[in-house]
């Protein structure tokens, strides 16, 4: 079972991943039976194991972040050697499809969009033709979400006060600003755009694509947000950066472990998170907080 891109006119294309995922360093991906993951006791090679947790493969000698997985490719962003790359799902025919610098990188159909040198978004073919820039200027631009025609994006602007929400068509045009909130961890889900407030401490928030409405779902320190299904996983830094989740609605907040967590990716029933730091050791939990165990 895939992760699709759903347009107004019902067309759907699948995802290599969830935002929430990439948003926090793409460390898991599911396809099938399979989890693919960053090894951080391997040299964080890229791995895959079998969702019941036999199985395990080594798939490649590279610092892998970013990861996506659609049909028999996964791609990801090599750390060792800062570019786009792709290989087969059993480890083989492994290429380098493009030299930029890539981060936040989400596929989406035939299609790779990206963070390119910290500075703008760019898009480019899954054969490493067509490469284009969607974003101008010296903004700092994050937190890739494609839904249809549209991108919806973070810009952190040197000439404004906030790094707030916009949204441009997947062509580069009609660039327009949301909100003027400094929002950060940017998730859309439906007509929803979920992320923490950082001027105000970590407030998670959710707004409509239109920027109207906004809902405060829980207030404090919070961030490292990640969406599944109809709950938001999250550090509570008001609780030690301990992994929470909480309905997307404001109820039933949830405490799933007392370790430190950092990069929360969800994949199918487990939440992968990296103890105390981003660098360090990998961990997954059930998302219902039972069964935590280290991950090798």
């Amino acid at each position: 079972m895939g992760i699709f891109s759903k347009s107004k006119s019902g067309n759907e294309k699948e995802s290599g991943n969830t935002v929430g995922n990439i948003n926090n360093g793409g460390i898991a991906a599911i396809k099938g039976d399979w989890i693919y993951y960053e090894n951080v006791s391997d040299n964080h090679y890229l791995y895959k194991i079998r969702t019941d947790g036999t199985g395990r493969v080594k798939l490649n000698s590279d610092w892998t972040t970013d990861i996506n997985v659609i049909g028999d490719w996964i791609y990801y962003s090599n750390c060792n050697d800062p570019a786009l790359y792709k290989i087969r799902t059993d480890g083989k025919n492994r290429q380098r499809i493009d030299s930029d610098s890539p981060s936040f990188v989400i596929v989406v159909g035939e299609w790779i969009f990206y963070q390119e040198d910290s500075v703008s978004i760019f898009k480019v073919r899954t054969d490493g033709s067509g490469r284009t820039k969607l974003t101008d200027g010296d903004d700092s631009c994050k937190y890739i979400n494609i839904v249809g025609d549209w991108m919806f994006y973070q810009n952190q602007s040197y000439d404004e006060e906030y790094s707030c929400i916009y949204k441009v068509r997947t062509d580069g045009t009609n660039n327009t600003k949301i909100n003027n909130e400094e929002s950060w961890g940017v998730i859309v889900v439906d007509d929803r755009i979920y992320y923490y407030d950082d001027s105000e401490g970590g407030n998670i928030c959710k707004i409509g694509t239109d920027g109207s409405s906004k809902t405060i779902v829980t207030n404090g320190k919070n961030k490292g947000i990640n969406i599944a299904g109809d709950w938001i996983f999250f550090q509570n830094e008001d609780d030690n950066g301990c992994l929470y989740k909480i309905r997307t609605d404001g109820t039933s907040k949830t405490r799933l472990t007392d370790i430190k967590s950092a990069d929360i990716n969800v994949a199918g029933d487990w939440v992968y998170f990296k103890k105390d730091n981003y660098q360090g050791d990998l961990y997954r939990i059930r998302t219902d907080g039972t069964g935590l165990q280290p991950v090798k």
